[in-house]
């Protein structure tokens, strides 16, 4: 059912806006993005995605092991885990200013 992951969005969403999120509860978090356990993915996958839209989460953040996680579970054989990965990769190039995009374009 997709209830616990809707459940667990809002949820991050409300410790995001809280400041309640620290980096050990991140770093804590990171190795279950490629847990064989699916619902670890899921989980994991979706609060790194909704991490991605806080810029200054962003900021602090290893941003670079943290994209690499989300491309590697971008192809995860767990369509919830592929959308959530896709999520958090377009919420970083949502984030990044418009003068550093057409750079890159």
């Amino acid at each position: 059912s997709n209830l616990p992951h809707k459940r667990f969005l809002l949820s991050s969403r409300v410790l995001l806006r809280s400041g309640l999120i620290t980096p050990e509860i991140i770093q804590s978090l990171l190795p279950w993005v490629n847990s064989p356990i699916e619902n670890y993915r899921v989980t994991s996958t979706a609060f790194l995605a909704q991490l991605m839209s806080d810029p200054m989460l962003r900021e602090k953040l290893f941003l670079k092991s943290v994209l690499h996680l989300l491309k590697e579970r971008s192809s995860d054989r767990n369509s919830i885990v592929r959308q959530m990965a896709v999520r958090g990769l377009g919420n970083v190039v949502y984030g990044v200013p418009e003068k550093v995009r057409e750079n890159t374009e």
